[in-house]
């Protein structure tokens, strides 16, 4: 019984407990939005370096308008639409979520999307670093 109660509590999806997790990354001057140093903990958290593409896959999940911050707005769509409220079920989905570069629509709108993260507003095109890092 103790499992049965285990595993439903992993199954559902709680809003409240998405957004205290959201809460533990926001960054101390705006609560709704994580910040760099938000990023930094997120990523240590769900033990992923920064660089990895794991991160733009996510960032295109939360369909982030700015590289380096994720709002609560973003974070609660995606999240939901993940079912992930902790940083364990996140961590579980992970295989998924690399998985979805093998489909190749997806890997087109993944690479349109990071394209446009990675240039600054207004901007047509991508610097040359910029694009080198992107593509390393």
């Amino acid at each position: 019984m103790k499992k049965l109660t285990k595993d439903l509590e992993s199954a559902t999806f709680s809003q409240k407990l998405c957004t205290d997790w959201f809460r533990t990354y926001a960054d101390n001057h705006d609560p709704n939005t994580i910040g760099p140093e938000g990023m930094e903990k997120f990523c240590n958290d769900l033990e992923v370096d920064p660089s990895d593409v794991l991160m733009l896959i996510i960032a295109w999940k939360l369909n982030a308008q700015r590289m380096g911050y994720f709002t609560l707005e973003e974070w609660t769509r995606a999240m939901t639409d993940l079912q992930c409220d902790t940083i364990d079920k996140l961590r579980n989905r992970i295989p998924e979520l690399r998985a979805i570069l093998k489909d190749q629509d997806s890997f087109k709108s993944i690479h349109r999307f990071a394209f446009d993260f990675a240039k600054d507003k207004g901007q047509r095109s991508l610097e040359t670093t910029a694009a080198r890092i992107m593509l390393n």
